[in-house]
């Protein structure tokens, strides 16, 4: 009878002593299809990946998870984001809603709502199927999140009235970088940029 075989799984973490426990275990119980690399997700570069990972990947770092799975046409990407901090220093409010973005916390709010719609539609122009759903109960973590995306079409290039509606949400916002765009316009070399957490 034919061994069933088993996908690789590798997990990419920063800490070497958390990716030293974690072989040892996996070594340990001879589960031989697990292994882990120390480093991030811009350092780790395999030649194809099946299912992209990512959970509470701070700030930036989700945008490098989501473009290393559509680069390597990953057939799922999953995050949990964290810590959204880019968009929201350079987040102006249209005028109608300046009452409300007054408050810092519905600022903060608006801007990582803002920040996961430009990841999920750029993720949809891109030929994936896309959910953003809370994962678990608020009463567990307040970063419950999730951005799933499935491959349901190869695309040459990204839909043009989808990439229309994130250039006019983020004029709406007056956003002028956001890195997942750029990373995905190859206009954001991986190797020179590091993660502002």
């Amino acid at each position: 009878q034919q061994q069933q075989k088993i996908p690789l799984i590798t997990g990419v973490e920063l800490r070497r002593n958390l990716v030293e426990f974690c072989q040892n275990v996996a070594d340990k119980v001879h589960f031989n299809h697990l292994d882990f690399f120390e480093g991030d997700v811009r350092s780790y570069q395999p030649e194809k990946l099946d299912v992209m990972i990512a959970l509470h990947a701070c700030d930036i770092a989700t945008d490098f998870a989501i473009h290393t799975g559509i680069r390597l046409n990953a057939s799922m990407i999953m995050c949990a984001p964290c810590c959204h901090k880019e968009l929201r220093p350079q987040l102006h409010s249209p005028e109608v809603l300046q009452p409300m973005l007054q408050f810092g916390i519905h600022a903060g709010q608006q801007a990582e709502m803002l920040t996961d719609t430009l990841r999920a539609l750029l993720l949809k122009a891109y030929g994936y199927e896309t959910k953003v759903f809370e994962f678990v109960s608020l009463e567990h973590t307040s970063k419950n999140k999730m951005i799933l995306a499935t491959k349901r079409k190869n695309v040459s290039q990204p839909d043009a009235k989808i990439m229309a509606q994130i250039q006019a949400l983020k004029e709406m916002y007056g956003i002028k970088k956001q890195t997942l765009e750029l990373l995905l316009q190859d206009q954001l070399p991986i190797e020179n940029i590091g993660c502002k957490c």
